[in-house]
């Protein structure tokens, strides 16, 4: 009893709520056992980090799909040309069939699992370490968001960059397909790392996760109540966040991926900021956020389950 009282489940951590009965218990272990409590929960947080991962590999199968027309289409826009996600989609399945619905999903399955294993991580274990500090919600929920956006942006650029040269390459049938494309991809992304420095398009990828994460949280997490913590309720929530928080941080994500994208950075940024209308800043917002909406509620729910499974040994 002692363990459930010193360290919050899954149901606390999704509803942010925590039982009147857990936090006197909390307030009343003596103070000798007090000292014991930062051994106990550092030896318990690997099981959140372990769910993290396992939900970035359901979310991936589920929504990659959706990603890659949302990415092919951004930049399909950016040549100019007209496109439309059906459009493409169609496009796609009668070159390739159902795998090309699915190119570029090495390295995303690669990146997504670490990414939502440090996501989910440490969101949950922030959230868990805020639960009592006499703050305001809004502001933990503030700093879980800053916190889980930069931490998984370390992990998500590198991917990021790799999964989107890998997509717009072998988009419209030019530049080589599959493992091939992954490896030539990967190739320049390399090269672009070892010789500039960083990855591009960091800015705007640490702008759109700080964002995306803190909006997120806000769904997810402020004024649920102990009625939230089922595995549909979490989903829902998770749904609508994600919904909400794709739409919120379109513009980011647009810049990220054309910056991303083969060509200057510099050029690319500059050329984004003189001379492109605004509407076009929007340009895969819904498909983006159907994807969010789907990877969300996905990751969200599954992440519960198994953190609660995880805690429960």
């Amino acid at each position: 009893m002692a363990q459930v009282d010193e360290f919050r489940s899954s149901s606390d951590l999704l509803t942010g709520s925590v039982s009147r009965e857990a936090r006197a218990a909390r307030k009343a272990l003596p103070a000798a056992r007090g000292a014991n409590v930062p051994q106990h929960r550092a030896s318990q947080n690997w099981q959140r980090f372990v769910a993290g991962g396992i939900s970035g590999v359901a979310e991936v199968l589920v929504s990659h799909p959706l990603d890659l027309v949302k990415t092919v289409m951004q930049h399909e826009r950016e040549l100019g040309r007209r496109a439309t996600p059906v459009s493409i989609a169609r496009d796609i399945f009668a070159r390739e069939g159902v795998v090309g619905l699915y190119r570029g999903i090495v390295p995303r399955v690669l990146g997504v699992a670490p990414m939502r294993t440090v996501f989910w991580g440490s969101q949950s274990l922030c959230h868990s370490m805020l639960a009592d500090t006499p703050m305001w919600e809004g502001a933990k929920l503030l700093i879980v968001g800053a916190v889980a956006g930069t931490a998984q942006t370390v992990i998500d650029n590198p991917i990021e960059v790799l999964k989107t040269r890998s997509m717009v390459e072998s988009a419209g049938g030019h530049g080589p397909r599959g493992a091939a494309g992954v490896r030539s991809a990967g190739a320049s992304v390399s090269a672009m790392s070892m010789y500039g420095g960083r990855f591009p398009g960091f800015s705007a990828t640490l702008s759109r996760n700080v964002a995306f994460a803190v909006v997120f949280s806000y769904g997810l997490y402020f004024g649920a109540s102990a009625s939230d913590g089922s595995v549909q309720g979490t989903f829902v929530r998770g749904a609508v966040a994600g919904f909400v928080a794709s739409l919120a941080t379109q513009g980011f994500d647009y810049c990220k991926t054309v910056m991303q994208a083969p060509g200057g950075e510099r050029e690319r940024l500059l050329s984004i900021l003189t001379r492109t209308p605004v509407r076009k800043l929007w340009v895969g917002a819904v498909p983006r956020a159907i994807l969010g909406m789907t990877t969300m509620s996905v990751g969200a729910s599954v992440f519960s389950v198994v953190e609660k499974a995880l805690l429960s040994r």
